[in-house]
């Protein structure tokens, strides 16, 4: 019931009678206890339960945590169960008004929290307290903003212009840019390179966890 004396022992017994009277009506006072937990986690508790139990690089641990607060930053103390499609519809739509492709993102990284809540966050009855995801609506509704792929390609016919205008650079960009040409590396992964992880005798560098 809770601790004396900020809880005097009268208080306590008249708790207790009500405790009591649930229990004769098949109502488990611990159990909902649990449940009213369970259905008042936030979207902030989601989101970090979410990335401290899955195996996330650093990189795609900021991601997200950026992708959450840039969309849903007013949502992050809301308990998930109020979040419904409706909510999610309109706010998808107003941030697309922003960036398109961030929309996109912060969609996808809700849904996957969404999806993760489903089967950590149960009630006693072993219920999930997110039965369903709300997130797709955007699919259902058929809303989802398409991203044209990225076409900027160096031609060919346009490769010896190129290659001129990269030489008249310094030995720090020419090199750095015939290693991405060359290599069809990320940027982050070649400006990320480790000295350990290359080996010039043998031609070959090793790239550690790449993004795919």
């Amino acid at each position: 019931m809770g601790k004396h004396p900020s809880l005097s022992v009268a208080l306590a017994r008249d708790l207790a009678k009500a405790k009591l009277a649930q229990v004769i009506q098949g109502i488990d006072p611990i159990a909902e206890k649990r449940r009213a937990i369970a259905l008042s986690v936030s979207l902030r508790d989601v989101l970090y339960d979410y990335i401290r139990n899955k195996d996330l690089r650093p990189v795609t641990e900021d991601e997200y945590r950026r992708a959450i607060a840039e969309t849903f930053a007013d949502w992050l103390d809301r308990p998930m169960v109020q979040i419904n499609a409706d909510m999610i519809r309109r706010r998808y739509i107003e941030r697309g008004k922003t960036s398109k492709a961030r929309a996109n993102l912060s969609k996808r990284v809700l849904s996957a929290l969404f999806n993760y809540a489903r089967f950590r966050y149960q009630t006693p009855d072993g219920k999930s307290c997110f039965p369903d995801n709300p997130v797709k609506i955007i699919n259902d509704l058929k809303i989802g903003f398409a991203i044209p792929r990225r076409k900027r390609m160096i031609g060919k016919d346009e490769m010896p212009s190129w290659w001129r205008a990269v030489n008249s650079q310094s030995e720090h960009d020419r090199n750095y840019m015939a290693f991405l040409a060359f290599t069809g590396c990320r940027l982050t992964e070649s400006k990320t390179l480790d000295w350990r992880n290359v080996n010039l005798k043998r031609g070959i560098f090793t790239l550690v966890n790449p993004k795919n």
